[in-house]
């Protein structure tokens, strides 16, 4: 199986900064929270290629990289329209990469 991102082609494009800003704005709407989930999968994307996790399951990274948009997506208020919101996801999805790959070498190596 080959180890790579494929699905770059496929993703919708990101939103602009003023996009963002009306979203979030209303964050509260189940719908927004999707679109705003949506639009920003591309992050994952990138931030899969940049950490450069070779040895593991591009499916799991993927799926890792998501519960990471989602849960910063989650704790998004409608008073967080002016953030840097790029920022603010990248952050979470690495957050969630790293722990998983941490755990995974501790039952690999211990």
């Amino acid at each position: 199986m080959k180890n790579e991102i494929e699905f770059v082609s496929t993703l919708p494009l990101p939103l602009s900064i003023a996009e963002e800003a009306t979203i979030i704005s209303r964050i509260d709407d189940p719908s927004m929270k999707t679109l705003l989930i949506e639009r920003n999968l591309w992050t994952v994307n990138q931030k899969i290629k940049k950490l450069n996790f070779s040895k593991i399951n591009i499916s799991d990274l993927i799926n890792i990289g998501t519960i990471g948009l989602i849960k910063a997506v989650n704790i998004l208020t409608p008073s967080d329209s002016n953030i840097n919101l790029y920022d603010h996801i990248s952050q979470i999805i690495e957050k969630e990469l790293t722990e998983y790959i941490r755990f995974h070498k501790k039952l690999f190596i211990g």
